[in-house]
């Protein structure tokens, strides 16, 4: 797979002309952690 591709320098005034894609993701909100009680049962003594 070689694809060339070629780069276009393009001279302006350095106003870039990018949507704002911040308006189209919502932010994701930190999960609140969930804490699990782990229970180990005591060992039977056979008789």
């Amino acid at each position: 797979m070689n694809d060339e591709k070629n780069i276009e320098i393009v001279n302006g005034n350095g106003d870039l002309n990018i949507s704002p894609v911040t308006d189209y993701i919502e932010i994701e909100k930190p999960r609140p952690k969930i804490t699990e009680e782990i229970v180990i049962p005591e060992e039977k003594k056979k008789i």
